[in-house]
């Protein structure tokens, strides 16, 4: 209703009644783009056969571009997300995450960790997997001493969650 009543009403009201006209020298830019647009139109076979080229020209260029938006993961840390049931408390969380932390005491591929009870870890950019604060979840930061040290860790724990934390 807005577009066909509303629209050419206040068209009428706000443009002139007449428009003035551009009897002027056209300028070097719009010559310019007529010197192109004016052949383009009359050969237009070779003006799309020109753009395909040109597309897999870009296709085929976008081989030999260096892939770098998403890096390598390169980082000897392992994130290990802890979600109990949502009606759990922040003390069973912390629990079972102390049990948790037990079983990496003593591991020699192991240096250090880091326990967030009832959020997700601290990061300095914006995740995807953001984790809001919620009573019923923790997250460890564990870093190992090396990339195949992380990935033999990884498989442990694996193992020990599927055998020790079920339901976690």
């Amino acid at each position: 209703v807005v577009a066909v009543l509303f629209a050419p009403l206040i068209g009428v009201k706000i443009l002139p009644k007449a428009m003035k006209g551009h009897h002027d020298k056209p300028s070097r830019l719009l010559n310019g783009f007529r010197a192109l647009l004016l052949p383009a139109m009359r050969f237009r076979w070779v003006t799309v056969a020109a753009c395909v080229g040109l597309l897999g020209a870009a296709i085929v260029g976008m081989g030999h571009v260096q892939q770098q938006f998403f890096p390598a993961s390169d980082r000897p840390e392992v994130l290990v997300d802890m979600t109990l049931p949502q009606n759990a408390s922040i003390s069973e969380t912390k629990a079972q995450m102390d049990r948790f932390e037990q079983a990496l005491k003593g591991d020699a591929e192991i240096k250090r960790w880091s326990s967030y009870v009832g959020q997700g870890a601290i990061r300095f950019y914006l995740p995807l997997d953001q984790q809001l604060s919620n009573a019923f979840f923790g997250q460890i930061v564990i870093e190992t001493v090396s990339l195949e040290a992380r990935d033999r860790t990884m498989a442990r724990l694996n193992v020990l969650a599927r055998r020790d934390f079920v339901g976690t």
